[in-house]
């Protein structure tokens, strides 16, 4: 095998085991969807709340292609945050446009 070949691999290897070990920061990427669900958000929050007391906080923005991207994030108590994503969709469904109902910004509450 030449070394660079050798080299390749070696490095692809490394990247993958460094990807594997932060995979918690790499699932924070943006998911798109054609439209995002108030459920969605809701079972997100759900799988990542470790306390009663969380809170969570959805941002919508819409964007300059027409598309909306809602950023959503679970504090601690102290403010900390625990969790964060990003969905990027067209439409939001009626339950989340009610929530959000002319404003940029919910806390969700447990």
């Amino acid at each position: 095998m030449e070394p660079f070949t050798m080299a390749a691999i070696y490095f692809g290897v490394r990247l993958l085991g460094k990807i594997c070990e932060n995979w918690d920061s790499v699932v924070d990427t943006v998911v798109t969807t054609s439209r995002l669900a108030w459920e969605t958000v809701r079972d997100w929050l759900a799988a990542k709340r470790v306390d009663s007391v969380d809170v969570g906080s959805l941002v919508q923005t819409r964007l300059a292609n027409g598309n909306y991207r809602v950023v959503t994030g679970l504090f601690s108590q102290s403010g900390e945050l625990r969790e964060k994503t990003a969905w990027e969709c067209g439409t939001l469904d009626s339950e989340l446009t009610r929530r959000f109902s002319g404003k940029d910004r919910i806390r969700v509450q447990f």
